[in-house]
């Protein structure tokens, strides 16, 4: 027992805690499988970074298409301060998407922990860039579904329209053609 634990502690040291990295990647993509809103999707985010990691605070962040940073939807985890000790950008497609910024960390943070954020942020850009175009198709369909609403609506509106011109106009002046027609006759 004395040498496994000495073999997992030397392993730990020389290649950082491999297991707390599994079990970060695995819950942050148990997480993004079964969220399919940014409002749920970035407090897990936040919290598995958190777990993962062992910052004192994360803090996931939105950007719109401007660069303007969103007030919300916004994940965090812990009890975030002004002093950030580490970040990465969520860049999809060229586009910065967000970010997410880490608290600081008893120790600091080793290499292995912000590769570990380059990795995470890699996998939650790919899930908040689908989450957003999911959110803007939804958005898309809603507003084809009001504009066909108010397309039928006018073309029904156009065909009453006509109906009442026609039966208004045309009709009365036809039965007044075959009552000129039926005078003359006579």
């Amino acid at each position: 027992p004395l040498r496994r634990r000495l073999e997992s502690a030397v392993s730990r040291r020389l290649f950082g805690d491999r297991v707390r990295q599994y079990q970060l990647l695995k819950n942050l993509g148990t997480a993004m499988e079964q969220t399919a809103d940014l409002d749920e999707l970035l407090p897990r985010l936040a919290q598995a970074v958190r777990d993962g990691i062992g910052a004192s605070w994360v803090q996931v962040r939105l950007c719109e298409v401007d660069g303007n940073w969103l007030a919300e939807p916004m994940g965090v985890a812990g009890d975030v301060s002004n002093d950030s000790a580490a970040g990465v950008d969520l860049v999809h497609a060229g586009e910065q998407v967000g970010r997410i910024d880490l608290g600081p960390k008893p120790g600091g943070y080793a290499a292995a922990d912000l590769e570990l954020l380059t990795t995470v942020a890699a996998q939650a850009t790919t899930a908040v860039a689908n989450v957003r175009l999911a959110t803007q198709l939804k958005e898309g369909l809603e507003e084809l579904s009001t504009s066909r609403i108010r397309l039928i609506a006018a073309q029904d509106a156009e065909r009453r329209r006509i109906e009442r011109d026609l039966h208004d106009g045309i009709q009365q002046e036809v039965v007044a053609l075959i009552a000129g027609l039926r005078l003359a006759r006579n």
